[in-house]
């Protein structure tokens, strides 16, 4: 492996100054542009790579983010994959080696915590189900020096920096979409929670009335195809289902992408035409989106965007910049089943 002398060697310069030029630390050195240039250029030319060790030991950096999730959403969502994309793209830009560790329970978090400080990382992303419990364990690791941001639904306090997608628009964005496609009376899958809420804000806005027979009742976080099923089944038998066979149903917004392709094909099987006599929309634009009979509308939560701000919210942490919580837009997909 080339090595500073070699470079200076070969230029007749000092080593000191190459050292400078390449690690972009001139200081009050003067070096001509010209001089720069065929530093660089011969370093590049015999293969030259910094020494990272060395820097970490120098700079008292361990160039490893630890980052520990609490997988979210349903198998084939693909959140957590865009995650750890974002996380990992961005990491590598910033020379970060990432030491990950998947857990469920609050405990489990805990429990591999002996690892986790400033001798072993240089900060810490925690991501996917948000644990309020574990407020006090993120705090004491930030006193104690280690910079921690979070890629949660919701801060958790406000000295722990947030990147965050607001699930009341992510709703909102799909329900708007819908009215904008002409749609005036529209039905909503899922349970209470900020995209109920964001689901009847949309109406609101467009002067639209909520009408509670349109909303399908499931538990607030039960996702699954299954959902979209019961849901499609209860807008078709029960009083709703008068409306929507009288031209008067016109929309629905699914709170995930499962729930809307179980609506989807229950709606083929009753002979409904999708979008003629009903529009779909779903929340996650997942694979399912291109996989479905009728390629699926969706609203993303930008899980790899928010993977890429963390890092580099962290790495201006751990460099002393001052970090605030920011609030990710979420993206909309048109496809075949709101056109």
């Amino acid at each position: 492996m080339a090595s500073l002398s070699d470079i200076a060697q070969d230029l007749g310069i000092s080593v000191s100054l190459v050292s400078k030029v390449l690690n972009d630390n001139l200081g009050t050195t003067r070096a001509s542009t010209k001089t720069a240039h065929a530093i660089r250029k011969r370093a590049m030319e015999l293969g030259y790579r910094k020494n990272r060790s060395a820097v970490a030991l120098k700079s008292g950096r361990q160039n490893v983010l630890g980052v520990f999730v609490h997988r979210q959403g349903l198998p084939g969502s693909g959140l957590n994959e865009h995650l750890m994309e974002g996380i990992a793209f961005e990491a590598m830009k910033f020379h970060q080696s990432i030491s990950l560790t998947f857990f469920e329970a609050a405990s489990e978090f805990r429990s591999s915590c002996e690892h986790v400080h400033r001798g072993t990382m240089d900060g810490l992303i925690v991501g996917g189900v948000r644990h309020t419990e574990l407020e006090k364990d993120l705090l004491r690791l930030n006193a104690e020096g280690l910079k921690v941001v979070t890629i949660l639904n919701d801060e958790l306090h406000p000295l722990l920096p947030n990147v965050k997608v607001d699930q009341g628009e992510v709703a909102r964005m799909a329900t708007h979409h819908l009215i904008e496609r002409g749609c005036r009376r529209i039905a909503q899958i899922g349970g209470e929670g900020p995209r109920l809420d964001g689901y009847k804000a949309a109406l609101r806005e467009a002067g639209l009335p909520t009408d509670e027979a349109l909303v399908c009742p499931c538990n607030e976080d039960d996702f699954v195809f299954e959902v979209g099923v019961r849901g499609a089944e209860y807008l078709l038998a029960g009083d709703a289902g008068s409306c929507l066979l009288a031209g008067r149903f016109d929309g629905v917004v699914a709170q995930s992408d499962q729930q809307a392709v179980g609506a989807l094909n229950t709606f083929l099987r009753a002979g409904l035409r999708v979008p003629d006599d009903v529009r779909l929309i779903g929340i996650d634009n997942s694979a399912y989106c291109e996989f479905s009979m009728i390629s699926l509308s969706s609203i993303s939560q930008e899980f790899q965007q928010r993977g890429r701000l963390a890092v580099r919210m962290l790495m201006d942490a751990v460099a002393g910049k001052q970090v605030r919580s920011v609030t990710v837009k979420p993206v909309l997909h048109v496809r075949q089943s709101s056109k």
